[in-house]
């Protein structure tokens, strides 16, 4: 999942996935110190924002769509 979303291929798929990794991460570790759950909250955070709003236009997903779809 980490080589989709820095490839952009199937980024918002690969953040849900990413973000469920991270919460079991927090669930599974029952004494986390502080500063290792705020990564993890700010971590979620930007999987969040990439589920939602996706990579973007410069992502390869978006990108290759547009040259399969010029070449057909």
């Amino acid at each position: 999942m980490p080589v989709l979303l820095v490839l952009g291929l199937a980024g918002r798929l690969a953040a849900l996935g990413l973000s469920v990794v991270n919460g079991v991460a927090v669930l599974a570790l029952a004494e986390i110190a502080p500063a290792a759950l705020q990564q993890h909250a700010t971590w979620g955070v930007l999987l969040a924002a990439l589920a939602l709003y996706g990579c973007g236009p410069w992502s390869l997903g978006p990108v290759l769509r547009r040259w399969v779809t010029r070449a057909a």
